[in-house]
């Protein structure tokens, strides 16, 4: 599962479709580098990746405070599912920022 289906989102930062987006692009990235024969190691690798920026687009959508202060929206909008790092399942922090 992946996008709204997992981690339904708030309208407030109008990013559900961007995180839907995000999702499959890591997904095929762990697909294609972690196991292709293997699906609980990909799906490992694509939770510890996606879960902690899905989280803290979560928090602050339910919050509604997106842009209502000085914010740099920078970690939201260029973030580059293809070409981000990705870290280790267990003890990895994920790319929240």
């Amino acid at each position: 599962m992946l996008g709204d289906a997992c981690h339904p989102l708030r309208p407030y930062m109008a990013a559900g479709a961007a995180m839907a987006i995000e999702d499959a692009g890591i997904l095929a990235r762990c697909i294609a580098e972690f196991g292709r024969d293997d699906a609980a190691e990909s799906f490992a690798w694509y939770e510890a990746n996606r879960m902690p920026r899905v989280q803290k687009v979560q928090e602050i959508s339910l919050a509604n405070t997106w842009l209502r202060t000085p914010t740099d929206p920078d970690w939201l909008f260029k973030y580059d599912a293809g070409a981000v790092p990705l870290l280790p399942p267990g003890g990895a922090t994920g790319q929240a920022d």
